[in-house]
């Protein structure tokens, strides 16, 4: 007689619901008995809410890009504002590859971002403080 792995209600449901599309509703009704939570929520959705649904989500991944192209280009001219103040010199180290390679790490790992640090480097070059 072999044990029972944790996994075994698990594998026996899973060949038991190799069904085709027309036995959804079985399958539905073996995965609740099974105790595993089914969102339907969007599925049960009418046509025109669905619709409506995706063009706002799509509207407002629209909107996040441009306040994302609007920020970056207020750091650019935010840098621009700073390095018109001679501060060019901070950044004479960065001629050095290897330096300049060292300082992106270790700004990335500060930041936890890379894309933030992309996005400066792109203002500080277009700023010409990087050349």
């Amino acid at each position: 007689m072999s044990t029972p792995t944790p996994h075994a209600d698990y594998n026996e449901l899973k060949k038991d619901t190799t069904v085709a599309l027309d036995d959804q509703v079985a399958y539905m009704h073996q995965l609740e008995e099974a105790g595993v939570e089914v969102d339907t929520t969007f599925s049960s959705m009418p046509l025109p809410l669905k619709i409506f649904w995706g063009v706002f989500y799509f509207c407002l991944a629209l909107t996040s890009l441009y306040f994302f192209m609007v920020s970056v280009k207020v750091i650019g001219e935010s840098f621009s504002l700073l390095l018109g103040c001679e501060a060019k010199s901070a950044f004479e180290f960065a001629h050095n590859p290897v330096a300049g390679l060292m300082v992106g790490v270790v700004a990335t790992a500060l930041l936890h971002s890379s894309g933030t640090v992309t996005s400066i480097t792109v203002a500080l070059v277009g700023a010409k403080g990087l050349t």
